[in-house]
């Protein structure tokens, strides 16, 4: 899977997620997603982060390869 792809089906994922954990609120039991929805979005953004610092460096690599 590429990176563009991973990027747009986290935002759908997130988008999905969002509405779900915002609707889903149960008073009764306590059930509380928003918690779950900010652990999603903090593993979205860490897997952002890494994989496009991964991304460049690769790009820099084959690049000073292909000057030598």
């Amino acid at each position: 899977m590429s990176l563009k792809k991973a990027f747009i089906y986290n935002f759908v994922g997130t988008i999905l997620f969002g509405i779900l954990s915002i609707y889903s609120e149960n008073k009764e039991n306590g059930l509380n997603l928003l918690g779950m929805f900010l652990v999603f979005i903090t593993w979205i953004i860490l897997f952002s982060t890494y994989y496009i610092v991964k991304l460049e460096s690769f790009k820099n690599q084959i690049i000073n390869w292909t000057k030598e």
